[in-house]
């Protein structure tokens, strides 16, 4: 499948983002990839790769904060960006996940897609990795979930850039 994959033109770093997360039958397989290669091109989809490899790394280099807070309740969060993509991606999870749960891929990863301004802004706005625990540990629970959320397609870390 990957040598005819390849021989049709497709990207070795697209078939590998989706085999990775072992889709359970070919037709599965094919939809993922189908909607991946549709949307590969597109530059939010550039950008919230190099975003997404951005999270993976801050994720890795403080492992023991990126688990989620065992606080109940959604805290205050003072930093307006932190806010605003907290909110979206309440938002976005449900949609996502709802959209993945129906075989609809494509939309699933155009719903991601508007993940890019507002982590941006993030990424701009706040240091993840500050030196008060509670604060660094809440925004790394934050990455946490947005990189689980970049993975219900296939795994965009994979990607490589144009």
């Amino acid at each position: 499948m990957r040598a005819r994959h390849l021989e049709q033109g497709g990207r070795i770093d697209v078939f590998e983002a989706v085999v990775a997360l072992r889709p359970s039958t070919l037709a599965d397989f094919r939809t993922r990839l189908d909607a991946l290669e549709a949307l590969q091109a597109r530059p939010e989809l550039q950008t919230l790769v190099q975003m997404m490899k951005r999270v993976g790394h801050l994720l890795k280099k403080s492992p023991e904060d990126a688990s989620p807070p065992h606080a109940s309740g959604t805290p205050h969060i003072p930093d307006p960006a932190e806010a605003v993509l907290a909110t979206h991606l309440a938002d976005l999870e449900s949609r996502v996940q709802s959209a993945v749960a129906q075989g609809c891929y494509r939309p699933a990863l155009e719903a991601l897609l508007t993940l890019e301004t507002p982590l941006a802004a993030f990424f701009e706005s706040v240091l993840v990795l500050t030196e008060d625990r509670a604060i660094r540990k809440r925004r790394l629970a934050l990455l946490e979930r947005i990189a689980a959320l970049l993975r219900t397609v296939a795994d965009l870390e994979r990607l490589q850039g144009d």
